[in-house]
């Protein structure tokens, strides 16, 4: 009688639990990020591009009302033509080196865990693959990355991210404009969005949930189910591998 199966497993699990859910005829959202590597990402894709199921991963922060807005503004030309997009996300966790977030075996490192969502916002926005990366990468004792700075070079912008177990960043993102920039504080996890122009404040976006944020994304997918839609409009699996692809590429640069 179960519709639809949650993975929220250490990352090198992903690929195995939601082959074995998509082929018991389950449907599937599973954390990101959805695979550790594109290759698993697009033997994952085919299996579910040849099942009767809705899957797809759980970039949450797509869904929020206020990341929404921030692109709706976006899209509407209020901000002008990109040139810069600036992100980060960061926390300060103690090392451990059997913890999962530091574990090579449970596919630790800061770039799967947190660096996956100021690459995701890029993506959002840029809708394109980054025609070069550079990278400054730090690692832990277990040699899995916890500090990286990384720059993503389009045609005509670029994006400048980072993202850190060794300390607490910021966390927000600016989506920046030849016509004025949005401001997303924690934009992770997003409440609220600002629309700025010559540095002054001209509109504001205010989500007051009362949820953590992930009700939005359940919502999403529980209609992409209930509809027997197989792939969700706002997170499709092409924007999963295309992340999977970045990540690639900065690894590269390790």
């Amino acid at each position: 009688d179960v519709d639809a199966i949650y993975i929220a497993t250490p990352h090198n699990f992903h690929l195995e639990q939601s082959l074995q859910a998509i082929n018991a005829g389950k449907s599937v959202l599973c954390e990101k990020p959805l695979t550790v590597n594109a290759a698993e990402c697009e033997s994952l894709i085919k299996a579910a591009r040849n099942s009767n199921v809705s899957v797809m991963e759980g970039m949450w922060t797509y869904f929020l009302p206020a990341v929404q807005q921030a692109k709706t503004w976006f899209d509407a030309g209020r901000i002008g033509k990109l040139v810069h997009i600036k992100a980060d996300f960061g926390f300060k966790m103690p090392f451990d080196a059997q913890g999962r977030l530091y574990n090579p075996d449970l596919a630790g490192g800061s770039l799967l865990d947190v660096g996956i969502y100021p690459i995701a916002l890029t993506w959002l926005f840029a809708g394109t693959l980054p025609a070069s990366i550079d990278v400054v990468s730090r690692f832990a004792e277990t040699s899995v990355d916890d500090d990286l700075a990384m720059l993503l070079e389009f045609r005509d912008f670029t994006a400048s991210l980072s993202c850190s177990f060794r300390a607490t960043l910021p966390n927000r993102a600016f989506v920046v404009g030849d016509e004025g920039y949005v401001e997303l504080p924690d934009f992770w996890s997003a409440r609220q969005c600002k629309l700025f122009k010559a540095n002054k404040l001209i509109d504001t976006f205010d989500n007051t949930r009362q949820g953590s944020g992930f009700e939005f994304q359940i919502e999403s997918f529980s209609q992409d189910v209930l509809h027997k839609r197989k792939e969700s409009r706002i997170m499709p699996l092409s924007t999963s591998l295309a992340l999977q692809k970045i990540m690639h590429a900065v690894r590269k640069e390790f």
